[in-house]
């Protein structure tokens, strides 16, 4: 197998790519257990996700892995999205994390 591109997905992504392949065929050892752990742990529909994953780019400076992990992780304290944010080396003013916070408001 060769890899052709590669980008940060959520779990909703996740989820719906494997399940379209699973309807192509059997999925292999790795898949299954990666579409097991996405169903069990996603919080959004892709959907949802997508939308989230829109209003996040708008802001205009967080990448889109954080991105992904701010959409699978919902985070609802400065803290936590302070933690996401160090973990893609984004440095964000307290204003930037607030608006992100809100952004991510009223989602499940």
């Amino acid at each position: 197998m060769r890899i052709l591109s590669e980008k940060p997905a959520s779990l909703a992504e996740i989820s719906s790519l494997l399940k379209k392949r699973q309807k192509d065929g059997e999925l292999t050892y790795e898949q299954s257990h990666t579409l097991e752990y996405a169903d069990a742990f996603t919080k959004l529909d892709l959907k949802e996700a997508q939308a989230l994953d829109r209003a996040l780019e708008k802001l205009g400076f967080l990448t889109p892995g954080a991105r992904s992990a701010l959409t699978d992780i919902l985070p609802k304290k400065e803290d936590e999205v302070k933690s996401i944010l160090s973990r893609e080396k984004i440095e964000a003013s307290d204003e930037q994390v607030k608006e992100i916070l809100k952004t991510l408001k009223g989602r499940k």
